[in-house]
């Protein structure tokens, strides 16, 4: 499985979006985004990682984020969105974050279907 690394993502959004904001900005709100992606999704689950760390924004460009291929898409309208905000071009932030809650929506069902919770799904009273 491919590896999706902070400064792929970085590259490939700078392409698509030619932008002037600095690397740290973007490597911030990848780092928040996979908090929020670990929280919700991976956090208790078999397989996962036991425990996530918010990236530095002078973190190595090799540094591997959370979401692999094929789902990887996700950090590139997430990025996107947020330069668009930041911009206030609100058409294209509102565009990018419902193909952020799709590819989200996709990742989730395919994580939960191959990471059960840890310790079982366990019934209690």
């Amino acid at each position: 499985m491919a590896i999706t690394t902070i400064d792929a993502v970085i590259q490939e959004v700078d392409a698509l979006e030619p932008n002037a904001l600095d690397r740290g900005e973007k490597v911030k709100w990848l780092s928040r985004f996979d908090g929020q992606l670990y929280e919700r999704y991976m956090k208790g689950r078999e397989g996962a990682p036991t425990s996530w760390r918010p990236y530095g924004e002078d973190a190595p460009g090799d540094t591997p984020l959370l979401v692999e291929h094929p789902w990887d898409g996700i950090y590139i309208h997430y990025l996107r969105a947020q330069i668009a905000l930041y911009h206030g071009e609100n058409d294209l932030y509102s565009d990018e974050m419902a193909l952020v809650g799709q590819d989200e929506k996709l990742f989730a069902d395919a994580y939960a279907a191959g990471h059960p919770r840890a310790g079982g799904n366990r019934f209690r009273f």
